[in-house]
């Protein structure tokens, strides 16, 4: 069977309908003949008759034809807010969340196409089917509404195409994308923007991610300590928003790698470490957590292969992400005499 990469298109819905609706959702998903368990688990996934049918009775409960829409602005990306918004420009914003986007659900894929005046975002099915409505609605909202939120730009677009016909109400269409002339019944699901809002700077001022660095001329000054800890700072920070290079931390420190690379020597500090510390650590902490799957941790530590994650994983803990992961919700085994002598 045909399986969603990564359940939290899914599990958006489910919470939007719960929490802005009030509705009964462990219901809902029984009525879709899903088990609610799945929803609870970070690395589940569920088939192409699963997502047709818990979307098919979303929208018969809800009764609302712009399900895909709300569910699309309700719902949060907070790992790719963080890496489309330490992009340099809107462009690269879109890049980066599509990039993200298909390492988690291979289903889907973005292609990009330039003008001299504009730039167009397709979405596709990877298997070629046509995108349906849903998908195309809220895949191409997400990416919008995202991109705009993640760096600040107030970026409109030009027009917007839908490959599914032209629905009898498009006033929440028009809400969600305002100012942009709407095409239906069209060869493929795309939107397209200006070219030079594409060319736009990210207002990098509201990211933690990069908050002004010391030189290392004036942390010199502060003695040497300051110098390891703002590279290992820098290079938390950066781990899965773009390559870390020895080259990178230079220039946020406004100084050459070779004076960087000696400094650090003298410390006896390896830069490799450094950037094997940060991974480590933020794989383990969102493997605490039940936002993202596995194959999205990898995306975020920075590789490029899941196997090569495993293997630096198993490295670093022993173990593999998978066994750690189920590991942290394990139940603590009570010693069998504390059981004994509480007779159960």
């Amino acid at each position: 069977m045909s399986k969603i990469g990564h359940i939290a298109t899914h599990r958006a819905l489910i919470d939007y309908c719960r929490e802005q609706l009030g509705l009964d959702t462990d219901k809902l998903i029984r009525a879709a003949g899903l088990n609610p368990q799945v929803f609870v688990d970070p690395d589940g996934s569920i088939d192409e008759a699963g997502r047709r049918s818990l979307w098919t009775h979303a929208y018969a409960l809800t009764r609302d034809a712009n399900l895909a829409l709300h569910v699309a602005e309700f719902r949060t990306f907070a790992e790719m807010d963080g890496l489309a918004g330490s992009a340099p420009t809107v462009g690269a914003a879109f890049e980066e969340h599509c990039e993200f986007w298909c390492w988690f659900d291979r289903s889907s894929v973005f292609s990009f196409e330039r003008t001299e005046t504009e730039v167009g975002v397709t979405l596709e099915m990877a298997d070629g089917s046509p995108v349906s409505r849903v998908r195309g609605q809220m895949g191409l909202a997400d990416l919008y509404l995202g991109i705009r939120k993640a760096t600040c730009v107030p970026f409109t677009l030009t027009r917007l195409e839908f490959s599914s016909p032209e629905p009898r109400d498009t006033s929440e269409l028009r809400r969600v994308f305002p100012g942009c002339a709407l095409a239906f019944g069209q060869a493929k699901d795309r939107m397209w923007l200006r070219a030079e809002d594409w060319a736009a700077n990210v207002r990098h001022d509201h990211h933690y991610g990069l908050k002004p660095q010391l030189s290392a001329s004036a942390m010199e000054a502060q003695g040497s300590s300051s110098l390891a800890a703002e590279v290992r700072r820098i290079v938390k920070d950066q781990v899965g928003n773009e390559p870390i290079s020895l080259n990178l931390v230079a220039r946020r420190l406004c100084t050459s790698a070779r004076t960087l690379q000696r400094r650090l020597s003298e410390e006896c500090i390896s830069f490799a470490d450094v950037v094997d510390s940060a991974r480590k650590i933020r794989a383990c902490t969102l493997l605490q957590g039940r936002t993202h799957s596995i194959a999205a941790i990898t995306f975020l530590v920075g590789f490029s292969e899941q196997s090569a994650f495993t293997r630096a994983f198993r490295r670093w803990t022993g173990t593999t992400p998978a066994r750690y992961r189920r590991g942290l919700r394990a139940p603590l085994r009570q010693p069998a005499s504390q059981a004994g002598a509480t007779g159960l």
